[in-house]
């Protein structure tokens, strides 16, 4: 009997233990599952809203020509600038961003990307219509813009390079920089023999090979004179600070420079921050220098060349002493 009770007891929670698992099987397949709050998320980085941009704004250059010519893998997809993966990107990377860098032939030399109402002074043109190797876009976006599309852009920076709201900038407080105008490029060199005029005794033209980005060549034992063309778009040149010339053995590494005062000279219609130093290191050494200054209004250091320039900037400001 007790055999028969406890066999009975077992039978009749099996049979309950399945009634309640078919029930709480079908409850659980008849609930919603909860929300995922990331379903909302768009995650394609072109920002542009509407479908049908007019071609002539920022929105329509974006969606039209940048988006698919220029945000291409490891190009302007924000590898580098200007970033172009977004309408606001390349507003912010272009109009009135600051040129770092050379162009081909060494002469044309311009200070923003992108000035309102100025296509003769804005790279952008400059990029997309030149003979030069220095034409964008390169092959990755495909073949080069059309003359419509040329027009498109230069039609939005002649009507001011208005942003996503129609809004024409203004013009920024930017950084001081060193002058590269096709008159100056960032600095000349001289040895001890005179000042003024100082183009005869110019040693920076002296260039390790020939080639015009490599270091220049300066004798051993010489008093080394380097002038820094400085500029800015609010502070006089005699009124910039820290001013300063640091000279390093290592490409990449300052922290332990020689750090070398510089000297405000008025020569009239010329004005320059000088550094004046013996090179007293073996030929042979090779020796990377790079400038400092900032002016009155904004609290950043400029350092030029930057580590993150390329590496023909930091050629350029070196030399090898023979």
């Amino acid at each position: 009997m007790k055999y028969f009770s406890v066999k009975y007891f077992s039978i009749v929670l099996t049979a309950l233990a399945g009634v309640v698992l078919f029930y709480s099987s079908c409850s659980k397949d008849d609930q919603v599952p909860p929300a995922n709050p990331y379903d909302g998320v768009n995650y394609n980085t072109d920002t542009t809203t509407e479908q049908n941009p007019d071609p002539y704004s920022i929105a329509g250059l974006h969606k039209n020509i940048f988006n698919v010519k220029c945000n291409v893998p490891a190009c302007h997809d924000g590898t580098f600038e200007p970033d172009f993966r977004s309408v606001q990107s390349t507003y912010s990377t272009l109009v009135y961003q600051p040129v770092n860098k050379i162009t081909v032939n060494f002469i044309d030399t311009f200070k923003y990307r992108v000035i309102p109402y100025d296509t003769a002074n804005s790279f952008l043109h400059e990029r997309v219509v030149t003979t030069t190797p220095d034409f964008m876009p390169r092959p990755e976006g495909g073949p080069r813009l059309t003359p419509t599309q040329v027009q498109q852009i230069n039609t939005w920076i002649m009507n001011g390079a208005k942003d996503m709201n129609g809004n024409i900038p203004s013009a920024p407080n930017n950084l001081p920089f060193l002058v590269n105008d096709g008159n100056h490029f960032f600095y000349n060199a001289l040895d001890s023999l005179t000042l003024i005029p100082f183009y005869a005794s110019i040693v920076d033209s002296n260039r390790y090979m020939g080639v015009p980005y490599n270091p220049f060549l300066v004798n051993a034992n010489a008093n080394l004179r380097i002038i820094f063309w400085v500029g800015d778009d609010s502070t006089a040149v005699g009124n910039l600070l820290v001013n300063q010339c640091k000279l390093s053995l290592l490409e990449n590494d300052f922290s332990a420079a020689q750090i070398v005062s510089a000297s405000y000279i008025n020569a009239g219609a010329s004005q320059f921050w000088m550094v004046i130093f013996p090179v007293t290191w073996a030929p042979g050494t090779h020796v990377y220098f790079r400038y400092y200054l900032k002016d009155t209004n904004n609290p950043a250091t400029v350092e030029f060349p930057r580590s993150d320039l390329p590496v023909y900037y930091k050629l350029f400001f070196s030399f090898i002493v023979q």
